[in-house]
């Protein structure tokens, strides 16, 4: 269940990335949703651009049973074509036609409700690794 949960949380973050956020909305906390559509680069705020994201690893990294409801932080690999941009649209950083792989660690956190059964809490920036131009 957590595997299915992460795929569609990353088909969720790619299709709002690209236009509606709802999905994401939908999958994540507010404030993972903005620690992966507007990751902080060099003390500002930029806007992540993503398409053709595929989950290509995970595993989990900690677990939390006693927090209530339960939480478990994953290791996780994506690949994609990612890249940065201002708040005026001047490309900042990635590339626009090059793979690459992304490495997070997400919180997810149990729902009593709803499928996927897990939601996502935290993320860290997946503007890591990413050349700046």
């Amino acid at each position: 269940m957590i595997c299915a949960s992460i795929r569609h949380i990353v088909e969720a973050w790619e299709e709002s990335a690209t236009g509606d956020r709802t999905p994401l909305q939908l999958a994540a906390s507010q404030s993972a949703a903005t620690a992966l559509l507007h990751p902080t680069v060099e003390n500002r705020t930029a806007k992540l651009s993503l398409r053709d994201a595929a989950l290509e690893r995970w595993e989990p990294a900690g677990l939390e049973l006693g927090a209530v409801p339960p939480r478990v932080s994953v290791e996780i690999e994506v690949s994609a074509v990612r890249s940065l941009w201002s708040q005026a649209a001047v490309h900042i950083g990635g590339s626009v036609d090059r793979r690459r792989a992304i490495r997070m660690t997400w919180t997810l956190e149990l729902t009593d409700c709803g499928q996927p059964p897990w939601r996502l809490v935290a993320s860290t920036s997946p503007a890591g690794g990413i050349p700046h131009a």
